[in-house]
């Protein structure tokens, strides 16, 4: 009898640490669910984007040249690229100009010449001295152009120039043909700033530097 009572002793024993053994095990959970609050899928609600991704809200770069003064300026550039170019004066043209002075000739037949000896002058507007004062072109046929070599390379800029045609006249002052006002920058096309006014019409080339 006593050691019936032993055995039902051990058993008794025996069956609670098996339930206590279950117990521990159901409330340790896994290993590999373990989380120690530094996992790497953490973004603290942003992640890397900043709320914008890489494009820092939205802004966007546009390069390009950003000075007004240059033909190549790109009105929707925010950064510089160092493209600038600039326009240099390498010659002056009057491709047609009037073909009289109100229905009179332009010259009274002095050595036989009744067209216009032609004198072309340009300066900044309200300047008072000329970029450019072309020396005079005797004889000139209106439809014809008259051209003139520029003596040094301008710097035209993103302003209003003035420009005038005049005839020369040796025993009095000289006759205005035509004159007119242009900006350089917002007519320069591939080589040339083409400007017309009175009848007449101006030609300016450049080089891109």
């Amino acid at each position: 009898m006593k050691n019936r009572l032993t055995q039902i002793g051990i058993l008794g024993l025996l069956a609670t640490a098996v339930v206590t053994a279950e117990s521990c095990r159901k409330e340790d959970p896994p290993a590999e669910t373990i989380n120690t609050g530094n996992s790497n899928t953490s973004n603290n609600g942003s992640g890397n984007n900043n709320g914008g991704g890489n494009n820092n809200g939205g802004n966007n770069t546009v390069n390009g040249c950003t000075d007004i003064d240059s033909p190549l300026y790109n009105a929707s550039a925010n950064t510089d690229d160092g493209s600038c170019q600039y326009a240099y004066t390498s010659g002056y043209e009057i491709t047609y100009h009037l073909a009289d002075d109100g229905g009179s000739d332009w010259d009274y037949g002095f050595g036989n010449s009744t067209r216009a000896d032609l004198i072309l002058k340009i300066k900044e507007q309200g300047a008072s001295s000329y970029i450019f004062e072309g020396d005079e072109i005797t004889n000139q046929d209106p439809t014809a152009p008259a051209n003139w070599a520029a003596p040094s390379a301008t710097k035209l800029l993103n302003k209003t120039y003035e420009w005038e045609l005049y005839d020369y006249d040796a025993t009095s002052a000289d006759d205005l043909i035509s004159s007119g006002t242009f900006n350089p920058i917002t007519l320069a096309s591939n080589g040339s700033i083409v400007t017309t006014a009175g009848g007449s019409q101006l030609k300016i080339t450049y080089t891109l530097q």
